[in-house]
């Protein structure tokens, strides 16, 4: 029979709020949705300084206890998951709304 291996970070890192994890040179990185605050403060910088905008997006988000840190403090492996970063912020689910006019 197959042993079937469980990440036990993944499962600390579910309990800690985590709804994505990217990954880099064997490194993780996990994800919370990020407050209101942090996205003001990282939409903000979009136009200015795009790399800033998704570094301030990334700290605010994630999991330090159980995240490779390393992924952002390193210039070479940070800029290696920016993309994914921009990305995860382009597919947070928000819930469904409806203005109308009375």
């Amino acid at each position: 029979m197959e042993e079937i291996k469980v990440d036990t970070r993944d499962i600390q890192a579910k309990a800690l709020g985590a709804i994505h994890v990217i990954e880099a040179d064997g490194k993780r990185l996990y994800l919370k949705m990020p407050s209101r605050a942090i996205l003001g403060i990282g939409f903000s910088q979009m136009e200015r300084n795009k790399t800033q905008a998704i570094e301030t997006i990334a700290k605010g988000s994630a999991i330090k206890e159980v995240s490779d840190m390393e992924l952002l403090e390193d210039d070479i492996l940070f800029l290696s998951i920016m993309s994914d970063v921009a990305d995860f912020t382009a597919t947070i689910e928000l819930k469904k709304s409806t203005s109308r006019k009375l």
